[in-house]
């Protein structure tokens, strides 16, 4: 088995070959959509992040009347 595919694969080949041999790096929580769209999406609402969450999405009241601790970070 190589590690790579040959140079000769066609686009159908790659997209068949699910086993890359690539280290993958996957940013979660990292606020990367806040940092590319610092103005908000395409309505001007500003994006969450995992620290304010609860915050921006206003789910402060809901979450206090379920009796469950807001300032918790998620």
């Amino acid at each position: 088995m190589t590690d790579r595919l040959p140079p000769e694969s066609t686009i159908e080949e790659e997209i068949a070959e699910v086993s890359m041999f690539r280290p993958h790096v996957v940013i979660l929580g990292a606020g990367a959509s806040r940092a590319t769209c610092p103005t908000g999406d395409a309505e001007g609402r500003r994006l969450p992040v995992m620290v304010d969450l609860v915050d921006v999405l206003d789910l402060r009241p809901l979450l206090l009347k379920w009796g469950i601790n807001a300032d918790q970070n998620f």
